[in-house]
C-alpha cells in the first residue's frame, strides 16, 4: 500500500510539473473535454417508464414482460368531460348526457381513432356509434342508456363527467408521451365543443411524464440553491469572492463531465439520479478546499510554482485515497439487480471521480490563472506609481 501511495504521489508530482510548464495545453485539453461533455448534456434523456426500474433477469420479471407483449400491454390516456360550472349563461347542459355532449363525445372518438399511435378508443360513444345515431332530446338518450347494462358506470353519480379511455403502443417513453398528449390536445381542440363542457387530459402516462418532469425541474432547482448556499459559505469562510469562485471552478468542470458522460453512455435521469448534481456538490466541495488551503499554506512561503507542488503531492495523494474509496463504495451499487440503484452507483461513483479529476486537475490551473491576472494587475499598478513618482520629480 505504501508503494502504491508513493507511486501516486510520483504522478502527481510529474502533473503538477505539467500544470506549471504546459498551462496552455492543459487549458486546450480541458477545454475540449468540457465541449464534448456539453454535447453529451443534451443526450440525456429521462427514464419515465417505471417497469424499466424492475429488476431484470428474475422470473417474475421476465413473466410480466411476457404478459406484456403477449397481450399487448398498452399505456392509459384518460380524457375527463365534464360540465363546466364556471360558464354562465342560457340553454347549458345541465346532464353530461346531453346530446349535444354525446354527439361532442362520438365526433371526438372518432377523430382520436384516426391517429395512428392510438390503439383503442372506450367511451360512452360505443353505445351510439352502435345504433348509428344520436337522440335530439336528453330523454331520448336516457332510454337507450337505461337499456344499456352497466351503462351508468361511464359516469359519476350526478351525471356531472364522464371518461374517454384512450389505449396507445408510446410504452414509457417521455418524448413519445408528450407527442402523443400534443396531439390529443389539438385533436380536441379541433373538435367542436359544446358551451358549458371543459375537457381535461390525464391517466398513467402523462401523470408518470409530468411527475418525472416535475422531479427533474425541483433537482435542476435544488442544484441552483446548493451551489447558491456553498458559494455564500465559501464567501464567509474564505473571506474572499476571488477564492470562492477558484474552489468551484473545478466543481462546475466535474458537474459538466459528469452528466456529459451519463448523456455518451446512455445512463438516463431516473428518480434516483436526479439529485446527482445537489450530491455530487456537497461531496466534491471538501476536496477543493482542502487542495486550496494547502496551497494557501505553502504559498506563503513559498514560490507559487513551489506552492502548487507542495499542495498536489500532499494533498493530492490524500484526496486520491479518500475519493478512491468513496468511488469503490457507489461503484458497488452498480451490482445491484435493481436498474436504480446501478444507475445511481454508477452515476455516483463516475461524479465522485470527475469531481476528484477536477479538483486536482483544473483547480491548479485555476490557481495558476488567478496568480497570473494578480501578477499583470500588480504589474501595471507598479507602473502607474512609478510613473507618477517621476512625474513630480520633474515638476520640482
Amino acid at each position: 500500500m505504501v508503494k502504491l501511495m508513493n507511486y501516486v504521489e510520483k504522478l502527481l508530482e510529474k502533473l503538477s510539473y505539467f500544470q506549471i510548464n504546459y498551462l496552455g495545453v492543459l487549458i486546450l485539453i480541458i477545454g475540449l473535454f468540457t465541449a464534448f461533455s456539453a454535447v453529451g448534456i443534451t443526450k440525456i434523456e429521462l427514464q419515465s417508464d417505471l417497469e424499466e426500474l424492475n429488476p431484470q433477469g428474475i422470473p417474475v420479471t421476465e413473466l410480466n414482460n411476457k404478459i406484456n407483449t403477449d397481450f399487448e400491454r398498452f399505456e392509459s390516456t384518460v380524457i375527463l368531460v365534464e360540465l363546466d360550472d364556471s360558464v354562465e349563461g342560457m340553454n347549458l347542459p345541465n346532464d353530461i348526457r346531453d346530446p349535444r355532449v354525446i354527439n361532442f363525445i362520438v365526433e371526438l372518438d372518432f377523430n382520436l381513432r384516426q391517429e395512428t399511435t392510438i390503439q383503442n378508443v372506450q367511451s360512452v360513444s360505443s353505445i351510439f356509434s352502435g345504433i348509428g345515431f344520436v337522440p335530439d332530446s336528453l330523454g331520448e338518450v336516457k332510454e337507450i342508456l337505461n337499456e344499456i347494462p352497466e351503462s351508468d358506470k361511464l359516469f359519476n353519480k350526478g351525471y356531472g363527467w364522464t371518461v374517454i379511455f384512450i389505449e396507445s403502443d408510446v410504452g414509457g417513453d417521455d418524448a413519445k408521451i408528450k407527442a402523443l398528449n400534443e396531439r390529443i390536445s389539438e385533436i380536441v381542440d379541433s373538435t367542436q365543443k359544446p358551451g358549458g363542457i371543459k375537457t381535461t387530459t390525464t391517466g398513467d402516462a402523462p401523470l408518470n411524464s409530468a411527475i418525472f418532469n416535475l422531479l427533474l425541474s425541483d433537482a435542476f432547482f435544488t442544484l441552483i440553491f446548493a451551489t447558491a448556499v456553498i458559494f455564500i459559505l465559501l464567501i464567509i469562510l474564505e473571506r474572499s469572492l476571488r477564492r470562492s469562485i477558484i474552489i468551484l471552478i473545478p466543481l462546475i468542470f466535474g458537474l459538466t463531465w459528469s452528466a456529459g458522460t451519463m448523456g455518451w453512455l446512455n445512463i438516463p435521469i431516473t428518480i434516483a439520479t436526479a439529485a446527482m448534481g445537489a450530491m455530487l456538490l456537497g461531496l466534491g466541495v471538501e476536496y477543493s478546499i482542502f487542495l486550496n488551503s494547502r496551497y494557501k499554506e505553502e504559498r506563503q512561503t513559498k514560490s507559487k510554482e513551489k506552492a502548487i507542488k507542495e499542495a498536489i503531492t500532499k494533498v493530492g495523494t490524500t484526496l486520491v485515497s479518500s475519493g478512491t474509496t468513496t468511488l469503490i463504495g457507489f461503484m458497488a451499487l452498480s451490482l445491484s439487480v435493481f436498474p436504480v440503484l446501478s444507475d445511481l452507483g454508477l452515476t455516483l461513483g463516475l461524479g465522485i471521480g470527475f469531481m476528484l479529476f477536477g479538483t486536482i486537475v483544473a483547480s491548479p490551473i485555476a490557481i495558476l490563472l488567478d496568480e497570473k491576472l494578480r501578477e499583470k494587475v500588480k504589474g501595471k499598478e507598479e507602473i502607474k506609481r512609478n510613473a507618477v513618482v517621476k512625474a513630480k520629480e520633474l515638476e520640482k
